[in-house]
């Protein structure tokens, strides 16, 4: 076997192992993106961003049909919620909108799942917006003498 593959399995044992403890179709939906083509990498993470979500709308008690309940609010106020995070030496750090983004395309993935699937009529993830990375490249023009140089 080479490195990756066993990479993979070690962290596919993981994955399972957390989701023994929580409901079936969380692990409905990693098999799912699995069967999508998802990568090993991006479904564990989704996997980790959907029970984070999970866990703070549901206050810690995750319930076999507790997505029946979550609204384009709750999605809103944990996207809120995750703009900071407290770092290792206790000072709040801000968490950038590709980071927020990504985890809100995992909740988005999962909602489409369950509305694919008929566990739910609605995915409310479409009543709210991802956010938009505000990135501003700086660009450094060469001078003259300098791309002169570079041909030579």
């Amino acid at each position: 076997m080479n490195g990756r593959t066993e990479k993979e399995m070690k962290v596919e044992k993981i994955v399972l192992e957390k989701l023994k403890h929580y409901p079936k179709v969380i692990s409905d939906f990693y098999y799912d993106m699995k069967d999508d083509g998802k990568s090993y990498t991006t479904a564990a993470k989704y996997i980790d961003y959907v029970i984070h979500f999970t866990l703070f709308v549901t206050g810690k008690t995750i319930k076999e049909n507790f997505y029946k309940n979550i609204t384009a609010s709750d999605i809103k106020r944990y996207m809120n919620a995750i703009k900071t995070k407290e770092g290792d030496d206790g000072e709040i750090i801000e968490v950038g909108d590709q980071i927020r983004a990504v985890r809100w395309s995992a909740i988005n993935l999962f909602f489409a799942f369950l509305k694919e699937n008929g566990y739910v009529d609605e995915n409310p993830t479409e009543k709210t917006k991802r956010p938009r990375a505000k990135v501003e490249h700086q660009v450094t023009y060469l001078e003259k003498d300098e791309i002169a140089a570079m041909l030579q």
